[in-house]
Order: C-alpha cells, then structure tokens, then sequence
C-alpha cells in the first residue's frame, strides 16, 4: 500500500479526521503503522485537533511541519 499523507489543515475538528481515516483508509492498527500513513500538519494546526507531534491516530503518526 502506497503512504498517505493527511493534511491536518483540511480538518476542522478531530472526530471528522477520525471518520475520515476510520471510512477511506481503515482503523487497522497494525496496517496503518506498517503502510506508513502520516498527518502532517503546522504545530498550531495539530493542536487545534487535540494532536501532537508524538500522537498516532490508529496508527498513523503525526508529524509536526511548519514549512506549510
């Protein structure tokens, strides 16, 4: 399975990230870990969904970017 990149900006709460991720690329732990899916986001951008740089979200990691 190819990586996916989530963008955190195109979220405005965390519950509608969580459906999109629970709907389009499953809540597989383990298969999400392994394919290697991230949310990127500035550090503003992931706290305004209740998120941070060490916080995985069925296994995906998030990922602090603030070059966006």
């Amino acid at each position: 399975m190819t990586p996916i990149t989530i963008k955190a900006s195109n979220y405005t709460s965390r519950s509608d990230l969580e459906d999109y991720i629970r709907n389009e690329i499953g809540d597989n732990i383990d298969e999400n870990r392994k394919a290697g899916h991230t949310i990127e986001g500035t550090e503003d951008e992931l706290r305004a969904l209740g998120l941070s740089g060490t916080t995985r979200i069925f296994g995906i990691k998030c990922i602090i970017n603030n070059q966006f």
